[in-house]
């Protein structure tokens, strides 16, 4: 890929230094496919959502979203694919924007995990947003890189699931039900999620610890970028029958185009 970046209202064509930018932030991510954004209007949307919730300033959704288009255009080409991801920090009226790109690099469809004794520090002042920085989350992905698995289960003081070190989760019980850790638990409010729950009602918030976790049919993570993953084995213990099921099955066929 080329390097690009997209600096407040312009893509900078080559290998550029970003700028230094202050004060709290948070982002969006998506794939860039077939020369769009896959889930392109709630991936911009959550950028806007965020940036007022933390008062950096006014983001265009449209505008945004013509952004991440531009980029990924211009890294990977009308026919690539690529991972997105554009930042807001403050900048009144406006918030100041760096847009990034990298490649979308091969990734198990079946994925592992592990529980992690690290602490999720709960919802914040702004539950919900996707904050740059969040040290908690970069140590449980570290953590689950050196497990060599695909992703790190992250619980509050309680012993409560509250989300992955980079997806949301969803837990599927005996009758197939599925249950998702509730936003006052602290849990990213990711498009993934928000995605499955406009088209498949029925995903219910449930106070899931351990135990529930060690009961569950099937664990399914979710977010923007990789849509839907099964999670077939937690701290080297399979969860079900060790394999994916329909509930995942179910969950792919909604999320990615027809």
């Amino acid at each position: 890929m080329q390097p690009h970046l997209w600096i407040d209202g312009g893509l900078r064509r080559g290998k550029v230094d970003p700028p230094a930018q202050a004060g709290p932030a948070c982002y969006t991510t998506g794939r860039y496919v077939g020369g769009g954004i896959l889930h392109g209007a709630q991936v911009a949307a959550r950028l806007a959502r965020d940036a007022r919730a933390l008062q950096l300033g006014l983001v265009d959704r449209a505008a945004v979203l013509r952004a991440l288009v531009e980029l990924g255009t211009a890294c990977f080409g009308a026919s690539g694919e690529g991972v997105v991801r554009m930042q807001a920090s403050p900048g009144l009226p406006r918030a100041r924007l760096l847009g990034t790109a990298r490649p979308l690099g091969p990734e198990p469809e079946v994925w592992r995990a592990i529980c992690t004794d690290l602490l999720h520090p709960g919802p914040g002042e702004a539950p919900g947003v996707k904050r740059e920085g969040c040290d908690v989350l970069a140590r449980a992905r570290a953590a689950a890189e050196r497990a060599e698995v695909q992703e790190a289960l992250l619980f509050d003081a309680e012993g409560i699931l509250v989300e992955g070190s980079r997806t949301n989760l969803l837990v599927v019980g005996a009758e197939d039900e599925i249950a998702t850790p509730p936003r006052a638990r602290g849990p990213v409010t990711g498009v993934g999620l928000q995605v499955l729950r406009s088209r498949l009602p029925g995903i219910a918030d449930a106070r899931l610890d351990r135990p529930a976790l060690g009961k569950a049919r099937e664990l399914i993570a979710i977010n923007a970028v990789r849509g839907p993953r099964p999670i077939v084995r937690v701290d080297g213990r399979p969860v079900g029958d060790g394999r994916p099921g329909p509930v995942h099955r179910r969950l792919a066929a909604v999320w990615w185009p027809r």
